[in-house]
């Protein structure tokens, strides 16, 4: 049997991904060990704890409004969501993305913000209208299989005239 030597990067990416902490020391930094983003430890800008970095946008028009929508397409993108967020722009929100429709269920835990949460079909046709309110740790559900799911500030939907059975145009890039 062979060994392979991993290099640093792999071993704290697999690190990372088994939810095992990981430091590193100065000797390592110098050594020109880069992440992800070609950026050495020293040059990487503070992160705070539970906060995503840059996700995808996409732009979506909603009855007449464009909104800039964050893609949370991956697993731990759709778990953290907004959690730790102080604000969140008028024309801003958050689309998760799933493959297929199955019932689907939110939590507020560690959101500060009230929302919208506007659930979709297959179709991107709506399914239910939720407000999730801060911190709340109840379930938040569509009554019918959703395969998106869109977070908007607390009134957006109201104001802009959402309502079920409206088709909402996404782009190609999500479906």
């Amino acid at each position: 049997m062979t060994k392979t030597k991993l290099p640093i990067r792999s071993i704290t990416c697999i690190a990372l991904l088994a939810g095992v902490p990981i430091a590193c020391d100065k000797k390592s930094e110098a050594s020109g060990n880069l992440d992800a983003s070609g950026l050495d430890a020293a040059s990487r800008p503070p992160v705070r704890e539970g906060v995503l970095g840059p996700l995808p946008v996409v732009k979506v028009k909603i009855h007449g409004e464009t909104f800039t929508l964050e893609v949370a397409d991956e697993e731990h993108e759709k778990a953290q969501g907004l959690m730790y967020r102080k604000s969140m722009p008028a024309q801003h929100g958050m689309i998760f993305v799933w493959q297929s429709a199955e019932p689907r269920g939110f939590w507020m835990k560690d959101t500060e913000l009230t929302l919208d949460l506007v659930f979709l079909n297959s179709a991107a046709q709506v399914v239910a209208i939720q407000t999730g309110r801060p911190f709340d740790k109840t379930n938040i559900a569509s009554s019918s299989p959703a395969r998106f799911v869109i977070e908007f500030n607390h009134g957006t939907a109201n104001r802009i005239g959402l309502k079920l059975g409206d088709v909402i145009d996404l782009p190609k890039t999500l479906r």
